[in-house]
């Protein structure tokens, strides 16, 4: 029922602070990338796309086992509440 900025600002303060973060809107998806924007550098991505109440979100998170999944576990908490 939340909005998608406010579902990936959800995601976000879930993150350490000193996570650097840029959200990005590309046509019909508003995506979050962790360290770079690039895709095949980032360390981890939020993408939340989809119209009205039809809104499903993926994640991406290269190396997980650094911080426990912190970013992956963010999106699935999010997307419950």
């Amino acid at each position: 029922a939340r909005s998608p900025a406010d579902y990936l600002g959800c995601v976000k303060s879930e993150l350490p602070a000193h996570a650097t973060t840029y959200t990005v809107q590309d046509h019909n998806a508003l995506e979050l990338f962790v360290t770079s924007t690039d895709p095949n550098k980032a360390d981890g991505l939020v993408q939340i796309s989809g119209a009205g109440h039809l809104q499903q979100y993926s994640a991406y998170q290269r190396d997980a086992w650094y911080d426990h999944g912190r970013l992956l576990d963010a999106a699935s908490v999010c997307g419950r509440t």
